[in-house]
């Protein structure tokens, strides 16, 4: 029993040691076949309490249909409007309302389609004093064609329009002692493609 003793100690000792070199670096000498001594570095592993960080994985690009239409537009997409979009949701893509100084057009969301009218009035003339006030209908559409990440979000940078402005035209009168006059507005149709870009991109 006395003999055995020792033996025990001695091979709970080299358990200890070899422990302690899984927890932390250090460099030991090894004899080498030759006589010579190597330096042979043990291992690091991160110590109790530590934590290892994992790399920053890239964001999924997305369908198109999931980009948020929102800010300022830039082209000739709508008839040379820069029209300045306001999603209607907190987040993510939902219905949109596109303005400038002139319009404002509730968009629709259909995937990544959109699409929108409103009636606007204008004037027709002047043609001898007279002005005639006419309506005129817009009809817009457009499709997501480009998206990125923005701050964390997936935003709409490109779109394809289209759009058709028409009136059904209008007339104007006046009349005095001994004349008359009158300005007619022809109805008239237009229609335009193009693409828009968001401003900075």
């Amino acid at each position: 029993m006395k003999r055995i003793l020792p033996v025990v100690l001695a091979v709970a000792a080299l358990l200890a040691a070899s422990l302690a070199a899984c927890s932390k670096t250090e460099t030991v000498a090894s004899p080498s076949p030759g006589g010579e001594t190597v330096a042979v570095s043990a291992a690091e592993s991160p110590s109790a309490g530590e934590s290892v960080s994992p790399s920053a994985s890239p964001l999924p690009k997305l369908p198109l249909e999931q980009a948020r239409v929102e800010g300022r537009f830039l082209g000739a997409g709508f008839f040379g409007r820069d029209l300045t979009f306001s999603a209607i949701c907190a987040s993510g893509p939902c219905n949109t309302v596109g303005e400038d100084n002139e319009i404002k057009v509730k968009f629709k969301r259909h995937g990544a389609s959109y699409e929108g009218t409103v009636t606007d009035h204008q004037d027709c003339g002047p043609s001898h004093g007279l002005h005639a006030n006419i309506a005129v209908h817009y009809a817009y559409s457009f499709k997501v064609t480009k998206a990125e990440y923005i701050k964390g979000e997936w935003r709409a940078t490109a779109i394809d329009t289209d759009a058709s402005m028409e009136s059904p035209g209008g007339t104007a009168s006046a009349s005095g002692s001994g004349w008359s006059r009158t300005l007619t507005c022809k109805p008239f149709h237009r229609t335009g493609r193009g693409n828009s870009f968001l401003k900075g991109h």
